[in-house]
């Protein structure tokens, strides 16, 4: 989770070129309207599967659904989902992510800490929630 340009998809490169030949790692990439980050992460190593949201800002439980066919499961050790959701929008992480990443970066603000604490916590949502 990140807002657009801060590493998302750096970060899933880097992580796959890592685990080439130690793990079965798959990826999901949720986009609105290309292939792009899902077709990074293949040339880095990784089998990516694409879903394009159609203007939705994030993945939801339907698309996944329709996309994990797509991959074959009993294989797979690592499964990354690049979640299109941005920490300002409201919304918590979704509950079938069992591990989370917030991807901040410098150009964004120093006060993003501030302004969503449950993201910084691990917590989850937008806004001026506590967790």
């Amino acid at each position: 989770m990140a807002s657009p340009g801060a590493g998302k998809t750096s970060l899933i490169e880097q992580t796959v070129r890592a685990l080439n030949g130690k793990t079965a790692h798959r990826m999901i990439n949720g986009d609105i309207a290309t292939s792009l980050d899902a077709d990074r992460a293949a040339a880095a190593g990784a089998t990516a599967v694409q879903i394009n949201t159609g203007g939705e800002c994030h993945l939801d439980a339907v698309m996944l659904h329709d996309a994990l066919p797509r991959l074959d499961l009993h294989s797979i050790d690592l499964l990354i989902v690049e979640n299109g959701r941005q920490p300002g929008l409201s919304g918590r992480f979704c509950a079938w992510h069992p591990q989370k990443c917030l991807v901040a970066s410098i150009p964004e603000g120093d006060d993003k800490p501030y302004k969503y604490p449950g993201m910084y916590r691990g917590g989850g949502g937008g806004g001026n929630q506590q967790d």
